[in-house]
């Protein structure tokens, strides 16, 4: 349902609605580049104007996954915006840090692990359906994310449904995906732990 209110606000665009303006609480994750050519990344409030690399209910949720991004991949806090400081991080001396924050690592080399943090990104949206309630007793509805990407969302009954993965695709409606929808599948997915969800043939429950 409230996928189907969020694609109406898109189509009809009210000038206001109290729902939507409550997901524009969400934080989100960008990236930039300095004028001295290193990529940063940085939380702030969701932006519509900017570009998201992932977004998320809470701050702590967003600093969180960030922070171990920057210890993965041996980031600057200082330019992941963790650490204000006004010269080197303190992570330099934790050996952590290989110094981009005061000029010790060159942009480029910087960049690479950068760039390869942001893929990661990627990396860690999966695919998979989330099995819902249908209209009717009979009815599941199901909900398809590929590559972390909404595709849209079905019905199907469940005397004829026999657990295939590819068969479930073919109730699947096209539907546009948007950073509105993005959050809403977010908030459902941490607030409704008991659904199933099915990845790659197995139903799992989370």
């Amino acid at each position: 349902a409230l996928l189907l209110e969020s694609e109406e606000i898109k189509r009809k665009n009210p000038p206001f609605n109290y729902a939507q303006k409550l997901w524009d609480r969400n934080f989100c994750i960008f990236t930039f580049i300095d004028q001295q050519g290193y990529i940063h990344l940085a939380i702030e409030r969701y932006n519509r104007k900017k570009e998201m690399l992932r977004i998320f209910p809470a701050y702590l949720e967003a600093r969180q996954y960030l922070t171990e991004k920057m210890l993965d991949f041996n980031l600057c806090a200082k330019l992941c915006h963790l650490q204000e400081v006004k010269k080197m991080c303190y992570n330099v001396a934790e050996k952590i840090c290989y110094g981009a924050c005061a000029g010790l690592e060159s942009s480029e080399e910087y960049n690479m692990r950068a760039e390869e943090a942001i893929t990661s990104f990627q990396d860690d949206l999966s695919t998979y359906f989330i099995i819902g309630k249908g209209r009717h007793e009979k009815e599941h509805s199901a909900i398809y994310v590929e590559h972390g990407h909404y595709l849209g969302f079905g019905f199907f009954d469940t005397d004829y449904f026999e657990g295939d993965y590819s068969a479930l695709k073919e109730v699947i409606k096209w539907r546009p995906d948007t950073p509105d929808v993005q959050r809403i599948l977010n908030l459902y997915l941490l607030r409704h732990s008991g659904e199933k969800r099915i990845v790659n043939n197995h139903t799992i429950i989370i």
